[in-house]
This record gives C-alpha cells, sequence and structure tokens, in this order.
C-alpha cells in the first residue's frame, strides 16, 4: 500500500537569523577536524580600495580578497570583515553566534588545501580543504575589482537549503512508510482490527499514534523521536506534514475514504 503525507509544503521564507546561522553550517559540512596550523597571514602588501557603490572593499585579485577573508577569520577582526563583506555582513557571517570551534574548521581547512575555482572569467569560488567544499560567496569582478558578492551568495545559501530539505523529505516519508507498516503489524488500540496511525503523536497512556513516550513504554514506537517531535507544531527540515485519511477524485483510483469506520485500514 502506498501512503500519503498531505501538505508537504517548502519554506521559502527564510528568517534572518536562520540564514545567518545556516552559512557556516553548511561551511563544516563534510569538514574534518585536522589539527590547529599556527602559521598567520600577513596583510602587508594586500591592495584593498573601497567602493563607494558597494559599501565594501574591492580588491586588484581574487587571490587577495581570498587570503583577506581567512585572515579576518583568523584574527576574528570585525572591523575587516565588514570592510570585506559590507556593513551587512551579519546577514551571512554571524560572528556574534558561531563558535570559535566553527570558525577553526574552516581556517584549518582552508589551510590545508585551498583554490579558487573559475566560473566564467569574472567569478571564482573558494574551495577549502581535502574535499573542496565550495564556500557559497563567490568572488567576482566587477568595475573597481574583485570583491565578494553577498547577494548571490545568499541566493546560493537558500538553494543549498531547499536542498538539503528536499533530501530531508525523501527520508522522511520512507521514514513514515516504514513506521506504519511496523503500526499495522499489532492490535495497537485492543479492537480486533489491525490499523495504521491517523496521527504522529500518540495521546497520553495510549499508542494512538506513531511516536509515544518510549523511556515509559515496554515496546518502542515506530516513529524515530527526532522526526516525531521535529514536525509536532513546527516544519521538518523545512517542510510540514499531515496525514491523509482520504484522498481527492485526481489521486489514482479516485475519490474515496481510508477509514473503515473509525479504523484507517486503506491507503
Amino acid at each position: 500500500m502506498s501512503y500519503i503525507i498531505l501538505n508537504i509544503r517548502v519554506s521559502m521564507a527564510i528568517q534572518p537569523r536562520a540564514i545567518r546561522t545556516f552559512l557556516f553550517g553548511i561551511l563544516l559540512s563534510g569538514f574534518f577536524v585536522f589539527s590547529v596550523a599556527c602559521s598567520q597571514i600577513n596583510l602587508h602588501g594586500i591592495e584593498v580600495r573601497d567602493s563607494l557603490l558597494l559599501n565594501q572593499k574591492v580588491f586588484t585579485t581574487a587571490e587577495e580578497a581570498n587570503n583577506t577573508f581567512e585572515l579576518a577569520l583568523k584574527q576574528n577582526n570585525i572591523k575587516l570583515l565588514q570592510e570585506i563583506l559590507g556593513t551587512d555582513y551579519q546577514e551571512v557571517l554571524p560572528v556574534d553566534t558561531i563558535s570559535n570551534e566553527d570558525v577553526q574548521k574552516y581556517i584549518t581547512a582552508w589551510e590545508k588545501e585551498h583554490v579558487l575555482l573559475a566560473d566564467g572569467d569574472k567569478k571564482r569560488l573558494i574551495a577549502v580543504g581535502a574535499e573542496q567544499w565550495v564556500m557559497p560567496i563567490p568572488i567576482v569582478l566587477g568595475a573597481s575589482g574583485w570583491y565578494f558578492d553577498i547577494k548571490e551568495g545568499l541566493e546560493r545559501m537558500r538553494i543549498r537549503r531547499i536542498g538539503r530539505n528536499e533530501l530531508a523529505a525523501r527520508k522522511a516519508v520512507l521514514a513514515y512508510y516504514d513506521a506504519q507498516r511496523e503500526y499495522a503489524e499489532l492490535d495497537r488500540d485492543k479492537d480486533g482490527v489491525l490499523e495504521y496511525a491517523q496521527k504522529f503523536i500518540s495521546s497520553s497512556g495510549i499508542h494512538d499514534g506513531l511516536y509515544w513516550d518510549n523511556n515509559s513504554e515496554k515496546t518502542p514506537s515506530p516513529l524515530d523521536p527526532l522526526f516525531a517531535k521535529g514536525i509536532q507544531g513546527n516544519s521538518y527540515h523545512g517542510y510540514h506534514y499531515k496525514i491523509l485519511t482520504a484522498q481527492g477524485k485526481y489521486a489514482e483510483g479516485g475519490a474515496y475514504s481510508y477509514l473503515q469506520g473509525n479504523n484507517m485500514t486503506l491507503g
């Protein structure tokens, strides 16, 4: 039998705080923690010029932009970060909420290996670490020189987040399917009928949902607590879920209810 989760909707409106903290969440994806390197980068010899139009620094080369950004992170130089990324730098780099450990992971990966990947003649992307993880904020060539394109960086971050959410949603649907099959193997409400759950979270003291508190029960619930608690009243990785008890006329087989009496035995 197939089961449908209705109202799976992408949360396209990313909250400002969430999008700020997201950058370093994805920065650390796939990184390994290496030993801390002690080498220092010297700012001497790096030419930077102010761009009144962008309200941020521009550089004579993309390499200089890359090196200066890493220097600002290593020295925790907020003033330099603001000059590099503009006055709204915290939209993509929330230094006030990022731990030193998170920053060090990026720095260590950068020092181990870093390259600039060409995306056309006027765009470069920073790739760091042995796996060459690509930072979403590109360095682009404008009329005054090379600079970090924050607008495109935010869009790249949004696309990455949606992609991660879609993968999580696929796993969630498979977990839901397995949980319903497991739930229906036993007569959970002792009414003599094997049925499927009509809600995610069980009522207190009974097993009328796919999840119940395993700490006080001998029988573990079919649904993982991380997924169950994540969807309760909130979105789970950008999506909202609802269990259908019927289908509409445009579904395969036409419109009909999955319920027989009060039991959901169809789907």
